[in-house]
């Protein structure tokens, strides 16, 4: 790693949207000082998952899913606690994020992806953290009062989806997400 600092973050939204037929989310962690957010896109599986877990709580349907099984080993098992683990953000390569599941007690860490880390920390409570580093070049301001600009990372979707989407907020009549997609639209093209 570097010497740079960890931030810790923490879920803010999960925005569904679907794109050349594809359902994504695009998924927002911000810093506790609410001044900084990093987003990212997730595939619709996870993000039926975080659908799930905002509908149903483990009394009722979830205690037998398989991240609340895994977690309810890991709480049974004397050499690994969940208080001594964490997640941490540490690059960004091929346009993905890399991420590890850290050990902290057996100095182990375990690849995963984001999208999963961040489910998992959602189900756990095990805390997400990121280099200070990655977070000043991959991350965005934060702002509660915009919620287009809070939760779309429209800078890192293909022009392709870009112009979809386009076509969807004008025919959901949202003109202001058109208006945004639009103006992202024109600075590509300069």
């Amino acid at each position: 790693m570097s010497d740079d600092l960890l931030i810790k973050l923490r879920l803010e939204s999960v925005y569904s949207m679907e794109s050349n037929g594809h359902k994504m989310s695009l998924v927002t962690l911000i810093n506790e000082e609410e001044n900084r957010q990093l987003t990212f896109i997730c595939d619709h599986y996870v993000s039926d998952q975080f659908a799930i877990r905002d509908t149903l709580t483990p009394d009722n349907g979830t205690k037998r899913f398989l991240p609340e099984v895994l977690l309810d080993v890991i709480r049974s098992n004397r050499i690994m606690e969940l208080k001594n683990l964490r997640v941490l953000i540490y690059g960004v390569c091929d346009g993905e994020y890399e991420t590890e599941l850290e050990d902290l007690n057996q100095s182990q860490t375990y690849p995963i992806r984001l999208s999963d880390a961040v489910l998992l920390s959602r189900i756990s409570k095990i805390p997400v953290y990121v280099l200070s580093g990655i977070l000043n070049r991959q991350g965005t301001p934060y702002s509660r009062q915009d919620m287009y600009t809070k939760s779309m990372p429209i800078n890192i979707l293909p022009e392709e989806n870009l112009r979809e989407a386009l076509q969807t907020a004008i025919s959901n009549e949202d003109y202001r997400l058109a208006q945004v997609l639009s103006d992202e639209l024109k600075k590509r093209k300069k």
